[in-house]
């Protein structure tokens, strides 16, 4: 679909995002301490502004906002929350068919949010199950943030939405932890969706100086099931293939969508609200961004197969530089005999080997976690 097409059929979605900005903020502001509420707030756009602009380059604590402060959470809603509700029902429109068909028969739906802030992934999300008719009898949503300070601005928004839902916000940090509480293991293992809305480029950089740093979210994707979906969406930039040959690929996420430009909010009215904080901040909710957006469903795990078994579909051969397996290309669980002894398998997890001794790794795979073998299979 094309986004002019969307703009033109989203007044009424755009609508409830409107209202729920307007509704929160004038207690978002009275969170806010001191007497001089507004100096403050309008301070925190600055700061957040400026961050957004070339901080998140830096793999320092330094250049990221501490979002237990109320001012910087308050101008962090004024500034981005209408267009990241925008952002996340926009990209579920734009594979209805499939999402549909995977959600509209169930009872019970869970979605987990990775770095979810005030909770704008769950605004985008309830909105499309609402416009589609399939909001189920119960849906739990879970939080994972550094900051679980924003379900104070959670409560604010929550009453803002139709629907009963529960949701629960944890701390956690995808840099520094080494493992989730086991509530939470338990949660992302039944989980139907994760989101990863705008926090990938807020860790991109430690990720980086660091590829370690980056074995906590590797984990909890490999810990979904079958068919859960993944939702991402970051800023378009130089380096946003990372996500997808990093983490998405090797650990068996099929791409379903993709989306890559400039998406604006559908023209509307500011409610008199919005348009006196438009006034008195001397700053404007953002309106239009560069983005990408990804899509990604976790396709079947293939159990290893013995050393040295042979497949049924061993003569088919499936080119190993293929990144970012495809829903609709790729072939599952393909194996190949080669002639040291090692068995090669282009599964769900990418390009592994097991050794001679049977050890198999899943996510150790062609896209930089494993080593070859002394030398390539015939067929590279």
């Amino acid at each position: 679909m094309e986004p002019n097409r969307f703009a033109t059929d989203a007044q009424e979605e755009l609508a409830d995002f409107y209202c729920v900005l307007t509704m929160v903020l004038d207690d978002l502001v009275d969170q806010v301490g001191g007497l001089s509420k507004i100096e403050t707030v309008k301070m925190a756009l600055r700061k957040i502004s400026e961050m957004y602009k070339g901080g998140l380059s830096i793999a320092s604590t330094h250049c990221r906002s501490d979002w237990s402060d109320p001012a910087n959470r308050c101008a962090y809603v004024f500034l981005y929350l209408m267009q990241h509700c925008h952002l996340v029902y926009f990209s579920l429109e734009q594979d209805t068919s499939r999402i549909l068909n995977s959600w509209c028969n169930k009872s019970s739906l869970k979605v987990c949010s990775i770095g979810g802030g005030p909770g704008s992934d769950l605004v985008g999300l309830t909105t499309f199950l609402h416009k589609k008719g399939i909001f189920p009898p119960s849906l739990e949503c879970r939080v994972l943030d550094l900051y679980p300070n924003w379900k104070v601005t959670w409560d604010k928004i929550h009453p803002c939405i139709p629907g009963n839902f529960r949701v629960t916000y944890e701390r956690c940090d995808v840099v520094r932890d080494a493992d989730l509480t086991t509530p939470t293991r338990r949660f992302i293992r039944q989980a139907d969706m994760l989101t990863f809305v705008k926090v990938f480029s807020t860790v991109s950089a430690f990720f980086q100086e660091d590829p370690r740093r980056g074995d906590f979210v590797r984990s909890i994707l490999r810990k979904i099931k079958q068919g859960c979906f993944v939702l991402y969406i970051d800023n378009e930039h130089d380096s946003d293939a990372h996500f997808e040959r990093e983490f998405a690929s090797p650990v068996g996420l099929g791409k379903v969508f993709e989306f890559r430009g400039e998406l604006t909010l559908p023209l509307g009215e500011y409610s008199s609200t919005v348009e006196k904080y438009r006034r008195i901040l001397d700053y404007s909710p953002l309106r239009s961004c560069n983005v990408l957006i990804q899509l990604y469903e976790k396709l079947a795990v293939q159990p290893a197969r013995r050393p040295g078994a042979i497949s049924q579909d061993r003569q088919t051969r499936i080119p190993p530089q293929h990144f970012g397996p495809s829903l609709d290309q790729i072939q599952r669980g393909l194996h190949r005999r080669n002639p040291w002894g090692s068995h090669y398998c282009y599964n769900d997890y990418g390009y592994d080997y097991n050794n001679s001794y049977g050890q198999y790794d899943c996510h150790r795979s062609y896209y930089g976690y494993g080593h070859w073998p002394r030398r390539q299979p015939p067929w590279l």
